[in-house]
């Protein structure tokens, strides 16, 4: 009986049952889910019909990237041992043709990872250390460069990065030699740095993209917030770093003018205003559009380096939106409505004729004017036409927020991807 009455007070204010594939809670960190909320203007609330959408409304490029690392050695200069780590990168810019996904420039890195400075202050440390027989990828730069310069297959392109030491421009130190032995944060420092190697090389695609094809749409598999200019376009390629803090505006608007960034998981969400994106009538879907205004500090992991979330954002609007509410009911994976929507992070030069002022924290955007509107909705509708087909993914969930294009493109720059003993054999090879 008491049940009965819990379970009437919980219908009464709202309560419905989730399905029961619904995971543990104990998973959910490893599924989509919003984490924090920030002050945001509502900039208004464009009106997009599903049911309208032409393939052709698509975007010509999709980039993403992909890896695979592995520990593949031990160091016994210290006790317990240090773990060296392989990673295979590759990235890849690819086009959705007359239903055909193709690949258009691909680039494959094979990167070697230990933490070669603080290991050489080690006492009985060898003096090979000093010496490394393969090019190294550090705070120079031009990560991108060096990777044109031969292609995998015909000979892997290997390089070594000390894991101990950022890539900023004044590196720091980030394992110290009484943290050797916490092999645990050897492995996690690692992987930060491969991350950043691949997100510099994907911002490397882009700009050969760029250079290549001026007129045509890019989406990138990523947040095109300001932290990623500050860092990954001086180490794709330091003809870039005018990109840092986008003072050289004219040159900034014309890189920026032609990309788009999609964000699959969304864990930043504005405080007020959300709700628009949940407002769907059939087939008819609302998309808010936002500039963040919050002056909150967030840092960034690789540089290091802390900004407010204004200045992160204020070169961009981010339009919220759920790309496939149809699939709720069949597919209830997610315990969150909010597991379902992406934001697309659409630069201020995407969308309007060139101004001066366009990168200084008060410029104002209306989108109630008739040309702006009209290219954010011709954005949106290459964003959504490719909802369509669905992805083919083993992690389902994600088919809430995969485009199809983007998931194709990671298949076949995965499928290539070496196997962990192939980078053994290899790297005893060398």
């Amino acid at each position: 009986m008491q049940n009965r009455v819990l379970s009437n007070w919980l219908r009464a204010i709202g309560g419905r049952s989730l399905h029961p594939s619904i995971p543990f809670e104990e998973v959910a960190p490893d599924l989509v889910a919003v984490t924090t909320t920030r002050l945001a203007d509502l900039l208004g609330v464009i009106e997009m019909d599903l049911s309208e959408l032409e393939p052709r409304d698509s975007p010509r490029f999709f980039v993403d990237g992909v890896q695979r690392s592995a520990i593949v050695e031990e160091l016994y200069i210290s006790i317990p041992p240090t773990p060296v780590v392989a990673s295979h990168i590759a990235v890849g810019a690819f086009t959705h043709e007359a239903n055909k996904v193709k690949p258009v420039i691909t680039r494959d890195v094979l990167l070697i990872l230990l933490p070669r400075s603080t290991l050489m202050q080690l006492p009985n440390a060898p003096s090979e250390l000093s010496n490394v027989p393969i090019p190294m990828l550090d705070n120079t730069g031009n990560f991108y460069v060096k990777a044109c310069q031969s292609q995998l297959r015909e000979g892997v392109n290997v390089f070594l990065v000390d894991s101990s030491l950022t890539f900023q421009r004044n590196v720091r130190v980030t394992i110290q030699e009484s943290e050797l032995a916490a092999v645990g944060k050897i492995r996690q420092t690692a992987l930060n740095r491969i991350n950043a190697v691949r997100r510099a090389l994907e911002f490397g695609i882009v700009s050969e993209l760029r250079k290549r094809y001026p007129d045509d749409l890019i989406v990138v598999d990523g947040p095109l917030a300001r932290m990623m200019f500050l860092i990954y376009a001086r180490l794709a390629d330091t003809r870039l770093e005018y990109l840092e803090d986008l003072a050289d505006v004219r040159r900034s608007y014309e890189f920026l003018s032609r990309i788009v960034g999609i964000v699959k998981v969304v864990k930043q969400v504005p405080q007020s205003g959300l709700e628009h994106a949940f407002d769907i009538k059939d087939t008819v879907v609302n998309v808010p559009v936002f500039r963040f205004t919050d002056s909150s500090q967030i840092r960034d992991e690789e540089s290091g380096r802390a900004s407010s979330v204004e200045e992160e954002f204020r070169h961009l609007i981010c339009c919220f939106v759920w790309l496939r509410p149809e699939l709720r009911e069949h597919i209830p994976v997610t315990g969150s409505i909010t597991g379902g929507l992406v934001r697309i992070d659409i630069p201020i030069p995407a969308i309007i004729d060139y101004d001066p002022q366009w990168a200084s924290p008060g410029f104002q955007i209306d989108i109630s004017d008739g040309r702006i509107r009209a290219r954010i909705e011709q954005i949106l509708r290459g964003i959504l036409a490719e909802r369509l087909p669905l992805p083919p993914l083993s992690r389902v969930h994600k088919m809430f927020t995969e485009l199809y294009t983007i998931s194709e493109a990671e298949r076949l720059l995965r499928s290539n991807l070496l196997t962990p003993e192939d980078m053994r054999l290899i790297i005893r090879k060398i």
